[in-house]
């Protein structure tokens, strides 16, 4: 699983992409994933601080679940899919988690 939250599932992809503040005593702001498998794809996913975005490389294009609901799916294709990047729980002073906000139906970045 890791940064990229990555499981293969039977019926589609699961990416659910964390970035930590810091990756080996160093501030963390981008890490890139290269060759990633899934049923005869391959895809990129590359994480910044606040969005990650998922490039089909090879194959045809695959469902990919992003968020808690198995349910909603968006399709990945050699196009570049913009998804949110997971952020690491905030607490008020009180030591209480804020919640999350609710992953977001993914948009698609169209590079030139």
């Amino acid at each position: 699983m890791g940064m990229t939250g990555y499981r293969s599932r039977d019926e589609g992809i699961v990416l659910k992409p964390f970035l930590p503040e810091t990756f080996e005593r160093q501030p963390a702001n981008r890490v890139f994933f290269k060759g990633l498998k899934w049923q005869g794809r391959e895809f990129n996913v590359d994480i910044g601080r606040t969005d990650t975005w998922v490039t089909l490389t090879k194959g045809e294009p695959a469902p990919v679940q992003t968020g808690d609901d198995p349910a909603v799916l968006v399709t990945l294709t050699k196009e570049a899919l913009k998804i949110p990047t997971r952020q690491p729980e905030r607490r008020d002073a009180n030591g209480n988690a804020s919640p999350c906000a609710a992953p977001q139906q993914s948009s698609i970045m169209h590079l030139q």
